[in-house]
């Protein structure tokens, strides 16, 4: 918030051609092993527990890849300097449920491969970016449903995996058996 409020600032002195994009939770293919979604992937792959924080009660808002990218041309496109924009997609979920959606693309019953751990501290338990005036002044919608992003992201994780264990890619968290 401290770099934005500088550009914003920045601008205002010198009209420095400045716009603020803020998007919810970006996931896809590619996305980096340390996140929820490849991370809870791998686990599964490799029949090990996941460690869900908490209850997996936190609730958020994802945006696929390909709506991000186009989030980011439709500002090149018509964002307005000075503006700050939101970009989020169509549902909110908790954690949880995110994970259930991943456990019934791969065929895995979450109650054996989740266990419950202590949440983080101060973690916030919502994180949610209203997109209205971005949708209709940029003429920008999430394209992607969830479930269809998960299952493109699940397929990329799966087709990978080898490569991610044959290069012995650090994955950011102890598994469990």
């Amino acid at each position: 918030m401290m770099a934005e409020k500088m550009f914003m600032e920045n601008y205002k002195k010198t009209n420095f051609p400045t716009i603020i994009c803020r998007f919810s939770n970006f996931y896809g293919p590619g996305q980096p092993l340390y996140r929820l979604i490849p991370k809870l992937c791998i686990a599964l792959d490799l029949n090990i527990k996941f460690p869900m924080q908490g209850m997996g009660s936190s609730k958020r808002n994802f945006i696929y890849a390909k709506d991000f990218s186009a989030g980011i041309l439709s500002v090149i496109k018509r964002g307005k300097t000075g503006k700050t924009y939101h970009f989020s997609g169509n549902q909110i979920l908790s954690i949880k449920d995110v994970i259930r959606k991943i456990c019934h693309i791969k065929n895995k019953r979450f109650d054996n491969y989740v266990i419950s751990t202590k949440d983080r501290k101060n973690k916030d338990s919502i994180y949610y970016l209203q997109s209205k005036m971005t949708r209709k002044e940029l003429k920008w919608e999430p394209k992607t449903s969830l479930l269809l992003g998960l299952k493109e992201t699940v397929k990329f994780y799966k087709k990978n995996l080898g490569y991610f264990m044959k290069k012995k890619i650090k994955i950011n968290f102890k598994f469990k058996k």
